[in-house]
């Protein structure tokens, strides 16, 4: 019998194997090595990049780029041997200009370089033009960006992609190829674009702590221990006790270098500025980032981390001030004012990781992209503090650390889809305590992180939220009372210490990090975060949060869970609208918004057929002791086409589902081929089997 199963898996192979998705097979081309146009800068400088994204060298001597399909307009051509390894990128520009985001790299060749030849006639509008790339005299790829259109569908399968503007190119996302604008979007260069990695795990022993509890104390260890080097990345650090470290380990040899951000929110910080000069003077290389130019590459550097001689990691939620890092092991009142924030850290010993954030620092820190100077171009004029001696924090207080796996993250490049990842994945618990929750996720829309974990409560999970309410008291209230009565997620305000976490416990998942849940943190700054894989880390954090939690509770009504509501409907057919409640027993009464007759039920679902059009649902409901609850949502009716373009834009967490392009644009016509072979299989099985 095993010989007919042998034969059945041969066709099965020789039948499936060529649906494989890969760039070059999506984009159909005979003899296609992989190569495409990744990268364009229309604003001056007429730049392309080409990456080949297959799995061999290819030698571009063969290709060309064209700004018109027949190549009338202009052209740029390689005229001599111009190797490309797979996974490697070759930029090309007519001119290069000092400061110019695209030109000014040092990898940039310009026309004449190497065998790259500009005709003259080769120009990139600003507001409009199409890109080709030729193989010999066949097209392999296409773009079309502003107000120009590729009409030809096997080369282009919607509207154009955004054009390039001052500052920001335009680039193709991850790699992707579904021929439409969604490969395409903007990024100031030098910004790292890494997707998110689930299986990227680094074996790491884990030091978990707390603020303000700790003083800081894991981190003054940590440091103490520098025998090489320390890179810092850090919003602000104006604890002169760091200060007055650092400069001894300078005196003991080891490398420190220090970047901080340029224009914090509230301004730099005058003390810091003074410190930074005396660790300058004491032959630590300081930087600062940002404040240059718009755009520059981060809305903010808001990350805090350090690096200890490549082996070890220092991860914060909190900038290393005064209060935060005291020195003094405590602990806390939650009735009296206490000094310092609320925050999570972690000390994380592995090489795997260590490389990693070296990476991402070195990056952060270049002086290629203009947004990075020295302390001393900086401001020039900067007095030095006088620091004196540095005195170990005296304790003797024992941190426990534990085997773990860790897993990076980062803002602008993937923090959305990381943390999106795992709480999707919740089944026990997830736990999150938050400084902040963006206007843009106030709405309890679908992109909300609030309605991830109103799924995850759905589905079971224990889900619970603790949003700081010293910032701004009012809003975090009411923010908190409409998570209540409207998800179920159990919410609370904290105010003592002052919520500055931004932490997340989800099963045995532990993540510490730098990320607000706001549009700018997970989008637009630079942050850092890390996924602690380790129940006992877990528990840890888990423990901190339910103490916070238990004491700051307070609400003692149900809630109308409406993440179940879809946002938009198609027009002319029947939708049934579900909300969850606790157990027991209600009325409902549903109100569509349409000017339709309010309908009664006694189960929390019911069948409608809204009228077209943006309306406001309203479901009150009232329990069986009389209390009532009322929950009210956004939807939208129209035609398909309609309801899709009325949809969340999920493009703002930066993340892409390939498959979804495999399956849509032209990958969608494998559809009626998977189902011939399909039936060829079912015949070819029958008789084999017999």
């Amino acid at each position: 019998m095993e010989r007919p199963y042998l034969q059945l898996m041969f066709v099965l192979a020789l039948l499936v194997v060529p649906l494989v998705p890969s760039v070059s097979d999506m984009e159909g081309a005979s003899g296609d090595s992989g190569v495409r146009i990744s990268e364009f800068y229309s604003y001056g400088t007429n730049g392309v990049t080409l990456t080949n994204y297959g799995n061999s060298s290819v030698d571009l001597r063969d290709y060309s780029i064209k700004d018109s399909s027949t190549g009338g307009e202009g052209s740029v051509t390689f005229t001599q041997k111009l190797t490309l390894s797979p996974g490697k990128s070759v930029m090309v520009c007519s001119t290069k200009i000092a400061g110019d985001p695209f030109s000014d790299r040092a990898a940039v060749i310009t026309d004449g370089q190497k065998g790259v030849d500009f005709s003259k006639n080769f120009v990139l509008a600003r507001n409009g033009d199409d890109i080709y790339l030729y193989k010999g005299s066949s097209i392999i790829d296409a773009v079309c960006y502003g107000k120009t259109v590729i009409s030809n569908t096997d080369l282009w399968k919607d509207t154009f992609a955004a054009p390039s503007k001052e500052g920001y190119v335009t680039y193709r996302y991850a790699g992707t190829d579904t021929d439409s604008s969604d490969d395409w979007k903007l990024k100031v260069p030098g910004r790292t674009d890494l997707a998110f990695d689930p299986n990227l795990k680094y074996d790491a022993e884990v030091t978990p702590f707390l603020f303000p509890e700790s003083g800081g104390v894991p981190v003054y260890r940590a440091l103490e221990s520098a025998k090489d080097s320390v890179f810092i990345q850090i919003y602000e650090m104006t604890n002169i006790r760091i200060y007055s470290l650092l400069i001894y380990l300078e005196s003991k040899g080891v490398d420190v270098t220090v970047m901080v951000e340029g224009a914090p929110v509230e301004g730099f910080n005058q003390s810091q500025a003074f410190r930074l000069k005396a660790l300058q003077n004491a032959g630590g290389e300081v930087l600062v980032i940002g404040a240059t130019k718009d755009p520059d590459r981060y809305d903010l550097n808001h990350a805090k981390f350090a690096i200890v001689d490549d082996s070890t990691v220092i991860v914060t939620s909190e900038n290393w001030t005064a209060d935060n890092m005291n020195g003094t092991v405590r602990s806390i009142s939650y009735a009296d004012e206490d000094h310092g924030n609320r925050g999570w850290g972690a000390i994380v010993k592995s090489t795997g990781y260590a490389g990693f954030m070296k990476d991402v620092f070195v990056n952060d820190s270049s002086d290629r992209y203009d947004d990075v100077r020295t302390f001393d171009e900086f401001m020039p004029y900067a007095a030095s503090a006088s620091i004196g001696s540095y005195e170990s924090p005296d304790t003797t207080t024992v941190f426990p650390s534990y085997k773990a796996q860790v897993t990076p993250f980062l803002s602008p490049d993937n923090s959305y889809a990381a943390q999106s990842y795992y709480i999707s994945n919740a089944d026990e618990r997830v736990y999150v305590q938050q400084q902040s929750l963006g206007s843009s996720y106030q709405n309890l829309s679908d992109s909300s992180p609030v309605m991830m974990l109103s799924q995850a409560a759905s589905r079971g999970a224990d889900a619970r939220f603790i949003l700081g309410s010293t910032y701004n008291t009012d809003t975090a209230e009411k923010q908190v009372g409409i998570i209540n009565s409207m998800t179920a997620v159990k919410a609370a305000t904290m105010e003592v210490p002052k919520v500055h976490n931004k932490g997340l416990v989800v099963d045995d998942v532990a993540i510490v990090t730098s990320v607000n849940w706001t549009d700018n943190a997970f989008n637009q700054n630079r942050e850092v975060g890390v996924a602690i894989h380790s129940k006992a880390v877990s528990d840890f954090f888990a423990d901190a949060f339910i103490g916070d939690f238990t004491y700051y509770y307070t609400y003692e009504g149900f809630f109308v869970d409406v993440s179940g509501i879809p946002r938009s409907i198609e027009y002319g057919k029947d939708v049934k609208l579900t909300v969850g409640v606790p157990k027991g027993d209600y009325e409902f009464e549903w109100d569509l918004g349409d000017g339709s007759k309010t309908i009664k039920t006694n189960i929390p679902a019911v069948a409608v057929r809204p009228a077209q059009g943006a309306h406001v649902l309203t479901v009150k409901v009232t329990s069986s002791d009389g209390i009532t609850n009322t929950a009210k949502v956004d939807y939208y009716v129209g035609s398909e086409s309609q309801t899709t373009d009325q949809g969340d834009d999920s493009g703002q967490n930066g993340s892409s589902d390939s498959s979804e392009g495999f399956l849509s644009g032209s990958g969608g016509k494998l559809i009626p081929i998977i189902v011939v072979i399909l039936a060829i299989i079912i015949m070819v099985a029958r008789r084999v089997l017999k």
